[in-house]
């Protein structure tokens, strides 16, 4: 009877270190995820970032096209009437 009390106590022990060790694992898991999420996060926002820099800048580049655009007809038709003063 002490042989198998001693069995059945060592089995017992195994398994529970088998199951501290799954825990320990999962914990590690866990924790390697949660970094990685973490990562992925600073960088989405790094994304973010660059991407509303990059959408603001052209629409800046838009509006001094359009002021470009208006100068250009301006001075086109100053020279135009100049032209034309020239003429007569």
């Amino acid at each position: 009877m002490p042989g198998y009390a001693i069995s059945k106590t060592f089995t017992l022990q195994t398994r529970q270190d088998e199951l501290k060790q799954a825990l320990d694992d999962i914990e590690r898991k866990v924790f390697i995820e949660n970094k990685s999420r973490q990562t992925l996060q600073l960088e989405l926002r790094q994304v973010t970032l660059y991407f509303d820099t990059v959408v603001n800048e052209q629409k800046g580049d838009k509006e001094k096209a359009v002021e470009m655009q208006y100068i250009i007809s301006h001075l086109a038709n100053k020279l135009s009437e100049g032209k034309r003063i020239i003429k007569e």
